[in-house]
């Protein structure tokens, strides 16, 4: 930490954030970023919320309508929070402390699932079934308190032109570790074929999880210059700012319903690691498989995406995400054997990946900093509806037994509106 003697002053206020210190810590912000990410992707992969929270939810016993929730629930939880947040947020001057100590709240569900389902999965499923539903529900709502804080200091420390590229770094350690933690989820699940194997899966989530904000811990951060907080443009507070915002600007309401229409492959998903194994009669390790598949997609994914984002901002990389999405609805549609639905699974990983990366970039290049608290929260605002609107359509396919082919062209029609509403969006003008 010898650069903090170097710090530049600003009116008087000595360590204070400059243009200079960002770019002298930019490669270590970078790495501790992508490290963190990278971690925190692996955790997600372990348990990866369509493919094995799914199959343990139905092994627990839980209904149609949970299941269809299961690959929801930890961003339903994040829909709920930044709300509550906005206006601390936007008075912050320094994000990482206050991220962090928030963030270990967030990491102690894992824990928790794993213990529930070695002591209750046999004797109390119903229990064990509470505990791994709520836990991604509760380490969303946890970690939504902090998301606008969360993507200030991404925007802090990482040069605009460095942005796409630096999450591309960070998504892409994420999923070449999930390509690794499905080869793990295969190998326990074939050694542990039942309770104990997925209690194991929890416990090696949590163990990533703080491997995870060690690596958030390292980032080299220092207040911003207190002249550089300025009023948002719309006053307010909770609900009443978030409508004012919606009602004033065009561009919110454009990005916001592309956001929505890009959670449409959720109406597929749910069912798509169950309806692979019942249409192929594959046993249970295939899941890891399938997170195998999912991950190398999303490491082939940033790989592209990472530097055409760089060049071409993140409204192509979501437009492009848009379509392969639509292709990879309409392929686990069209699947009838392992090695079909192995390429769909590995379509989702790249455009899923695509998206995040693409739709993140886009946010922090369409609007100002003093505007993107507010504009994070009502994005997780709204997505609640697409979310539960999403699962309803999930469950309603599969209990009026029209067949996952007929979620799959949902998804597609979704996908393809998303990808039109992306299209409609100015694009935003970059730095030289």
């Amino acid at each position: 930490m010898a650069e903090r003697a170097t710090a530049v002053t600003y009116e008087g206020e000595a360590a204070v954030w400059s243009d200079r210190l960002r770019d002298r810590w930019f490669r270590w912000n970078s790495l501790a970023l992508a490290l963190d990410g990278g971690f925190f992707g692996a955790a997600m992969s372990v348990v990866a919320a369509d493919s094995v929270q799914t199959t343990l939810v139905r092994s627990l016993g839980g209904p149609d309508w949970l299941v269809s929730l299961t690959p929801s629930l930890m961003m339903i939880g994040f829909v709920w929070s930044p709300i509550l947040t906005v206006r601390w947020v936007e008075r912050l001057r320094a994000y990482k402390r206050p991220v962090a100590l928030v963030s270990l709240g967030q990491r102690l569900p894992a824990l928790f699932a794993a213990l529930a389902l070695y002591l209750w999965a046999h004797s109390a499923p119903s229990i064990a079934l509470w505990f791994v539903a709520l836990a991604p529900l509760v380490s969303g709502f946890i970690g939504g308190l902090t998301l606008g804080a969360f993507w200030q200091l991404v925007a802090k420390v990482l040069p605009e032109r460095r942005r796409s590229s630096s999450l591309a770094l960070r998504n892409l350690i994420a999923t070449i570790l999930g390509f690794v933690s499905g080869l793990v989820v295969k190998a326990v699940l074939a050694r542990w074929p039942g309770f104990e194997g997925y209690a194991l899966l929890y416990l090696l989530q949590f163990c990533l999880l703080m491997a995870s904000f060690a690596a958030f811990a390292a980032i080299r951060e220092l207040p911003n210059p207190a002249a550089l907080h300025e009023e948002p443009s719309v006053q307010g507070n909770g609900w009443t700012r978030l409508l004012r915002l919606w009602r004033s600007s065009a561009l919110v309401r454009g990005f916001v319903r592309a956001r929505l229409l890009g959670l449409g492959l959720l109406v597929a998903t749910p069912f798509l690691a169950i309806h692979a194994r019942e249409s192929t009669g594959a046993s249970l390790d295939v899941v890891g498989g399938f997170v195998s598949a999912q991950m190398l997609g999303a490491v082939l994914g940033n790989l592209i995406g990472g530097p055409f984002g760089d060049r071409k901002g993140g409204r192509a990389l979501s437009i492009l995400a848009c379509a392969l999405l639509c292709s990879a609805a309409v392929v686990a549609g069209l699947a009838v054997s392992v090695p079909a639905f192995l390429t769909a699974f590995a379509m989702i990983g790249a455009g899923n990946t695509l998206l995040m990366n693409g739709s993140n970039t886009l946010q922090l290049e369409l609007f100002p900093p003093k505007e993107r608290p507010a504009v994070f929260a009502l994005v997780s605002a709204v997505a609640l509806p697409g979310y539960l609107g999403a699962a309803g359509a999930a469950t309603l396919v599969r209990e009026l037994q029209l067949g996952f082919p007929v979620a799959a062209w949902m998804a597609a029609m979704l996908l393809a509106l998303a990808l039109l509403r992306y299209w409609l969006l100015p694009q935003p003008l970059r730095p030289g």
